[in-house]
């Protein structure tokens, strides 16, 4: 399974420049940890808005949207599945939800077997998620077709 995404990020899909985020970017990590090179980080997420430098988000004082906990106590939230993120402390909680000088996003976040429900995330940081190892990427265009040789009937061609 490791091996399969390996190959999916490194032939299907092409590194979007951090400038150019946009919605439906996958929001990818993957890597040899480095306190065990044993075990493989290994995540994706679709970003689904952004927000340029200096727009506040819709919802950033919405308290019904409670503040991101942090990755491990969002993990073993059961019931959470919404989460404002905004700007990260050194906990990785929630520190401010304020507009900060940095793009920010929305992203649709599910964690596996760990939690049954996806979450969204709202106003995340793109530099703090960059700087926490996480790439932008795309599809490449070898991975779609958008088959606009095919008439609809049987098989698609390849």
């Amino acid at each position: 399974m490791v091996a399969l995404a390996l190959l999916l990020m490194l032939f299907a899909l092409k590194l979007r420049f951090a400038a150019m985020l946009m919605p439906g970017d996958l929001l990818i990590i993957f890597g040899v940890q480095p306190m065990t090179p044993w075990e493989v980080r290994h995540h994706t997420a679709i970003v689904f808005r952004v927000y340029n430098i200096g727009e506040l988000h819709p919802r950033w004082d919405d308290k019904s949207v409670p503040d991101f906990p942090g990755p491990d106590k969002a993990k073993s939230d059961g019931t959470g599945t919404e989460y404002f993120k905004g700007t990260v402390g050194d906990s990785g909680a929630t520190a401010f939800r304020f507009v900060d000088g940095d793009t920010h996003f929305d992203y649709l976040n599910h964690r596996g077997s760990d939690k049954p429900n996806a979450e969204l995330i709202y106003y995340a940081s793109k530099r703090q998620a960059l700087a926490e190892g996480f790439q932008f990427r795309v599809y490449s265009p070898q991975a779609l077709d958008n088959w606009s040789d095919w008439d609809g009937k049987g098989v698609p061609p390849r």
